[in-house]
């Protein structure tokens, strides 16, 4: 993994924003800080090589499952992603639950493949969900 200047990850990230039709700047004050951990965090992960953007705003990250990396590409966001139903016993699903079932349709990946990637990664792909999910129409 190739290392990326500080200022082109941030033009990268700015662009995937464009492209995911995240509007930066008429987010509320309360967004905006929410929104500050998605941005330090995906900005850095462009920096160390570990995240790209393709020319349509996909993202494609390396990810650790059992010491081992692997590549995971982010797909477009349906409603299929969120449209979760009940666990086998009938019960709602809690929000890990929805996350990993969310982050499986949107990476094309099995639950098992998500729910065995480290703890860091794992939360990662929860801010780029997070930042999908901004996306305004």
């Amino acid at each position: 993994m190739s290392k990326v200047d500080q200022t082109v990850a941030e033009t990268e990230f700015a662009r995937l924003c464009k492209l995911r039709r995240v509007n930066l700047d008429k987010m509320t004050d309360d967004e905006n800080k929410s929104f500050v951990e998605i941005r330090d965090t995906l900005v850095q992960l462009i920096v160390e090589g570990r995240m790209a953007v393709d020319e349509k705003g996909g993202v494609t990250l390396t990810v650790y499952t059992d010491g081992a990396a692997e590549t995971i590409v982010f797909k477009r966001l349906t409603a299929r992603a969120l449209m979760t139903g009940p666990r086998a016993d009938g019960k709602p699903k809690d929000d890990v639950e929805r996350q990993n079932s969310a982050l499986a349709e949107l990476t094309g990946r099995s639950p098992g493949f998500i729910s065995n990637m480290d703890f860091a990664d794992w939360t990662v792909c929860g801010l780029v969900l997070k930042l999908f999910l901004a996306s305004k129409s």
